[in-house]
């Protein structure tokens, strides 16, 4: 039997469908691909939002508290540095949304500011005055920031770091995601009409990152700054996370504290009921301190500087009987003698009593001559080279003849209650003037004796030449009666 070479027709038949069945599974798995590729896509785009979600939240978190660490607002050029630390992120991880690409701008985190904080406002720095001047923006509703970021590479951002227009800031503050329509926020451009969902936002209301301390007869420090003391009542608004710490106004240590929310603190049961918040007798003969024998103690020593003479005879009997027979003074040379506390003690005064007696030595050569105050806040001295005036910066004042020749020990005192002004000389009514305020005013000047740092600051001052004894300093008004037993030389 003749064979014939090649394959057999069962064989090449087996081949042919073999080969078109791979053909078929191919093309299926051609068809499932296409039909599941928008899915996919989906389901990428999706967990790039979710994980974008909790980053940037994470950043957020991180602004936060690394603003409650430093007590610092950063501004926008500084925020992805403060926050970085705070976060447990490197730089580049805070800035993009994806930082295998470091250089796309497209996927930038960006801080946007409210314009009503205003562009010099920030950084902020928090200080022992807290929130003042045009700082109290922050406490207001326009007290906002936000985190911004895209997840779509091919898309450009309309916003970069630092301050938009408010219409901006309202837009994307007001946006919510809408995933029927995925709008962007009003204004936004055309390239973004569907694709709100790869925009992200996280929001910051800085006001809620604020709290109150009322504070009465203290003294305070935040953030281990110099001591702040206060005199009657203040507000003072800090950042969440200072430390404050709280001595009465004996000088005594009460308490410490961060602050996480608003709080009321009064020392005034501390007090030392019936003396003076500031009493200088000047009876050491020697040192580079006057000794405060007032309730606030320690901290209202005085510093003396430039050779006030110590250990001279003051204001004693016969002629004054209630002095001791020992008593001494300070003595100003009219040149650049001083005695100066290192604290504000006059600022946010609700009422006082300055008090002193002097012993002008020569004529007061100048006017603006000061015998004791703090500048800026509550002044007493020689307006003139013949008026004593009592003067505060809430915008009273009163000023009298001082009818008095040189070389003569007499009783000078000032007060206010709120309503009016007086001036008193040796423990009677020389002129009341009415004049209403809450608040007689503040600086950041001390409180001052013999001049300078009196009418102007430190250095320009007209400084007095003569002897000051038995510096008063209270945070209320004393009535006329306490007046005339303190003229008399008896603490009433």
């Amino acid at each position: 039997m003749k064979v014939i070479a090649g394959a057999s027709p069962d064989r090449r038949q087996a081949s042919g469908y073999s080969t078109l069945g791979l053909a078929l599974v191919l093309f299926g798995l051609v068809i499932v691909g296409v039909m599941l590729a928008p899915n996919l896509v989906l389901k990428i785009n999706a967990r790039k939002r979710d994980r974008e979600t909790e980053r940037l939240a994470q950043v957020r978190e991180g602004l936060v508290t690394a603003m409650q660490r430093s007590q610092v607002v950063p501004n926008a050029p500084g925020w992805s540095t403060a926050t970085a630390g705070a976060a447990g992120m490197d730089l580049t991880e805070v800035e993009q949304v994806f930082p295998e690409f470091p250089s796309d701008t497209n996927i930038r985190r960006v801080l946007l500011i409210d314009p009503g904080i205003g562009a010099s406002t920030l950084p902020f720095t928090q200080t022992v005055a807290g929130v003042t001047g045009p700082a109290t923006n922050l406490l207001g509703a326009s007290s906002r920031l936000i985190l911004v970021s895209n997840t779509k590479r091919s898309l450009t951002m309309p916003v970069t770091n630092g301050m938009p227009t408010l219409a901006a800031f309202d837009a994307i503050w007001n946006w919510v995601y809408d995933p029927a329509t995925e709008a962007p926020p009003s204004g936004w451009p055309a390239s973004w009409n569907g694709n709100g969902e790869f925009l992200h936002v996280e929001r910051i209301n800085l006001a809620s990152l604020f709290h109150r301390l009322t504070m009465t007869r203290l003294g305070y420090t935040l953030n281990d700054s110099a001591i702040s003391n206060v005199t009657s009542q203040v507000n003072v608004h800090t950042l969440r996370g200072a430390m404050l710490r709280i001595h009465s106004s004996d000088g005594v240590h009460r308490l410490s504290r961060v602050i996480t929310k608003d709080a009321v603190f009064d020392m005034s049961a501390y007090a030392t009921n019936g003396l003076p918040y500031l009493y200088y007798r000047f009876q050491q003969t020697s040192g580079g301190i006057v000794t405060n024998s007032g309730s606030l103690g320690v901290p209202g020593n005085g510093r003396i500087t430039n050779g006030v003479g110590l250990g001279v005879t003051g204001p004693r009997p016969p002629a004054f009987p209630n002095f001791p027979t020992n008593n001494y003074t300070g003595d100003f040379d009219g040149n650049n003698d001083r005695v100066y506390t290192t604290n504000s003690l006059l600022s946010n005064l609700r009422g006082f009593t300055l008090a002193c007696w002097i012993y002008p030595d020569v004529n007061v050569a100048n006017n603006r001559t000061g015998l004791i105050g703090q500048n800026d806040a509550v002044e007493l001295g020689f307006i003139t080279t013949t008026s004593i005036q009592i003067w505060s910066s809430s915008g009273g004042s009163l000023t009298l003849t001082y009818p008095y020749p040189i070389q003569q020990w007499h009783h000078i005192a000032a007060t206010g209650d709120g309503t009016n002004l007086r001036l008193y000389y040796d423990g009677a009514v020389a002129g009341t003037t009415s004049y209403t305020t809450a608040n007689y005013g503040s600086s950041t000047y001390t409180f001052n004796v013999g001049g300078n740092g009196v009418f102007d600051p430190p250095g320009s001052s007209q400084l007095f030449n003569g002897k000051i004894d038995e510096v008063v300093f209270y945070t209320n008004a004393l009535t006329a009666a306490q007046i005339s037993t303190l003229a008399s030389g008896v603490i009433p």
